[in-house]
């Protein structure tokens, strides 16, 4: 019984639409204001990817960052050791570390990766689309192969990333995806714009 009552409350939960957004690659203080922003907005959860950072870059970005907004909300890509210093609630990628947080998601970039996964959260597949913020990042995706995949309920959520815009909503949701990560539709205007372009996004995904 107890077991059902997981499983139907697991199926609930991703049954809910949700958006993930992930930063930009460059540490940015005014990106901090719009990361809040974004929360505020029904941002589910933010990624914060900074693969060019060192330590000593990322401490006062951090610092600055998790006395603004609820740093359970916030998952860390490749810095787990600072994850961990500062709180986050998730971790992006393998690592012994990973098994301390709540939340533990991968990037998977075919079905036959996906197949293998097992004690996580949630994975990226991308591109679904052709990517917004790399040029020349084309998608080899059958959608309706992905679409197969998520029907036999894997016990992760599949989260469609690349190329996400307001126009690609309706097929999303025909092929079964609760949850898409968005970067470039959201980032592509500055920091000034995210918001106004997350949400444009979100009001229709939700």
């Amino acid at each position: 019984m107890l077991l059902f009552c997981l499983l139907l409350q697991c199926k609930i939960f991703m049954m809910i639409k949700k958006c993930i957004v992930i930063t930009q690659e460059k540490i940015s203080l005014e990106e901090i204001d719009s990361i809040k922003s974004l929360l505020d907005a029904g941002c589910e959860r933010i990624h914060i990817r900074k693969p060019n950072s060192i330590d000593s870059e990322l401490r006062p970005y951090l610092d600055l960052l998790c006395s603004k907004v609820d740093s359970s909300k916030l998952t860390m890509h490749y810095y787990h050791n600072l994850a961990k210093e500062y709180g986050f609630g998730g971790v992006h990628g393998f690592s012994e570390k990973a098994e301390m947080f709540d939340f533990k998601s991968v990037s998977s970039h075919s079905i036959e990766e996906m197949e293998n996964l097992n004690n996580i959260d949630y994975s990226f597949i991308s591109p679904v689309f052709d990517s917004i913020s790399k040029v020349g990042y084309k998608s080899a995706f059958s959608l309706e192969n992905l679409k197969n995949f998520i029907d036999k309920k894997p016990l992760f959520d599949v989260v469609a990333l690349g190329g996400i815009d307001v126009s690609k909503l309706d097929l999303l949701k025909e092929n079964h995806f609760n949850t898409i990560a968005l970067l470039g539709g959201v980032w592509k205007d500055g920091c000034e714009n995210a918001t106004n372009n997350f949400l444009k996004i979100y009001n229709k995904w939700k």
